[in-house]
């Protein structure tokens, strides 16, 4: 045989070893959140990962440090078609029993006991209530033919887990219960509970389906979105803007806000070469924008949009160079108190959550910053945050606090991410919008000011710092500002000297 052949061979044989076999997991029983599963202990690799998260059901435990999956006959089944499964402890998945088995112990009337929920009301920050359902059992009661209603413990979360097991289940927001189908496999689940724990108000029928049939949908129609298009003038001219931004090394963001606007423009003048449109019609377009009340901020960015095509791409200047802006305002950003900033990162329960709030507070850093942050970028001994490529395409240092490297040392062996510092659960940059979800939570659940965003914990970090009597100087050079003049905003939010002061009127006998 040739060399060549030989070592094709071999590898095929290596390959097939490796890649092909199943790999082997081991099974055993788990009580979790007061619930029965069966716990999945497989290899540490990339390769077990993928293959467990195509199992149905399955779920990370953060406090068993393992997956598990439901126990039943269809998770079991599950598991043994995609990975080699050896039974370390016994594990009797749920099988599907006939019907006079599932309710047999449930089938007199001396087992009924229609216990009525108690709840607690409790009013959010927004003002909505919410109903929540206390005590110590899962209660069962009807609801109609087809359905029963299941009223659950908010702390048993547990219970909760199984529940959103089971298929066809519905949440009710204005009663607060689930809505479950009556069929035998909804039971089974329940059952899993444990029967002390269950106050059924009803006795079961005998004739029930077996398992939950989702009902056939029609396909829904799709909704023809009008797409407007550009001719091939207009096309040209957006194509050497966007070349334009491109060598200027404007952000995708910035790109994508100048070409919607741009677009607008040419539409409004559909009927004109981009080159040829006077100024005169230049300031009608921008009149009927002022009279659709866009904000001052987009009505800049609007004629930063015009200058660039005009001025940068045309060479025509004298079209847009009368253009006024908007009287500049100054708006003071919202901020939280120091007392407030406690709160707010004391109601994170998630370790991931709370570190992620922190280093946005600790180093006054805008969010996409944060996402783009590497694990190479943290210096423990210098106590520093390198951020790369901010705002403007600028590169700082900005510090590290003591607070932030306790939780960044719990956090790195936990969650070990490769490459970036916070990663989504597949890996890669997390994003921006889990972000806003976990501040508005901790927010929510805190009760600071409603007002103040996720952008408002790096003002919050710069007012202390000047109430602190840090020079201008040095916070500028902390948050990457260009121009001081930007910094001192954060002059007019400090309450310092305010505190300090004393009103006439306080001299006054009134």
């Amino acid at each position: 045989m040739p060399y060549h052949s030989e070592r094709a061979t071999i590898f095929q044989r290596y390959f097939y070893f490796w890649v092909m076999r199943k790999l082997t997991v081991y099974l055993s029983p788990l009580s979790h959140r007061g619930g029965e599963y069966i716990k999945v202990e497989m290899p540490n690799n990339d390769a077990a990962k993928n293959i467990i998260r195509t199992v149905t059901g399955r779920k990370w435990s953060q406090t068993h440090k393992c997956w598990y999956v439901p126990k039943t006959a269809a998770a079991f089944a599950d598991l043994q078609e995609k990975f080699e499964v050896v039974i370390k402890d016994a594990v009797r998945p749920l099988a599907k029993t006939p019907v006079s088995e599932v309710v047999e112990p449930v089938l007199s009337e001396d087992t009924v006991r229609p216990v009525q929920p108690a709840f607690i009301e409790t009013k959010r920050p927004d003002g909505s209530v919410v109903r929540s359902v206390i005590g110590n059992h899962l209660i069962l009661l009807p609801e109609r033919e087809t359905r029963f209603k299941v009223f659950i413990p908010f702390d048993k979360k547990g219970w909760i887990a199984v529940i959103r097991e089971i298929p066809g289940r519905a949440w009710n927001v204005a009663e607060g219960y689930w809505s479950v189908p009556y069929v035998q496999d909804s039971f089974r689940r329940i059952w899993t509970i444990g029967r002390k724990n269950i106050c059924l108000g009803f006795v079961i029928r005998t004739e029930i389906p077996a398992e939950f049939v989702l009902p056939e949908r029609l396909p829904a129609r799709k909704k023809a979105k009008s797409k407007t298009v550009l001719n091939p003038m207009q096309q040209k001219a957006m194509t050497a803007l966007e070349q334009l931004f491109l060598l200027e090394s404007k952000s995708w963001r910035t790109i994508k806000t100048y070409k919607y606007l741009f677009k607008k423009f040419l539409v409004f003048h559909a009927d004109k070469k981009p080159s040829s449109i006077g100024a005169e019609e230049i300031r009608q377009y921008l009149t009927a924008r002022k009279q659709d009340n866009i904000s001052d901020s987009q009505y800049n960015q609007l004629i930063n949009t015009l200058n660039a095509f005009y001025i940068r791409v045309l060479k025509q200047d004298e079209k847009v160079m009368r253009i006024e802006r908007p009287k500049k305002k100054r708006r003071l950003p919202n901020v939280l108190s120091q007392e407030d900033v406690v709160k707010l990162l004391g109601s994170c329960d998630n370790l991931k959550h709370k570190t992620i709030l922190i280093l946005v507070y600790s180093g006054g850093l805008r969010r996409n910053e944060l996402l783009n942050l590497r694990v190479t970028d943290i210096d423990f001994k210098r106590r520093t945050l390198f951020v790369k490529n901010g705002k403007g395409g600028k590169d700082r240092y900005t510090f590290l606090s003591d607070a932030a490297i306790k939780y960044l040392q719990q956090y790195l062996p936990q969650y070990q991410p490769k490459y970036y510092l916070f990663e989504g659960q597949k890996g890669g940059i997390y994003s921006e919008a889990s972000v806003q979800r976990i501040f508005e939570k901790a927010r929510l659940k805190s009760g600071v000011n409603r007002h103040v965003t996720l952008h408002g914990l790096r003002h919050s970090f710069a007012t202390h710092l000047v109430e602190k009597g840090t020079p201008l100087h040095v916070v500028q050079d902390l948050l990457g500002h260009g121009s001081i003049k930007t910094t001192e905003i954060y002059l007019h939010i400090s309450n310092k000297f305010r505190k300090e002061l004393r009103s006439p009127l306080d001299d006054m006998e009134i």
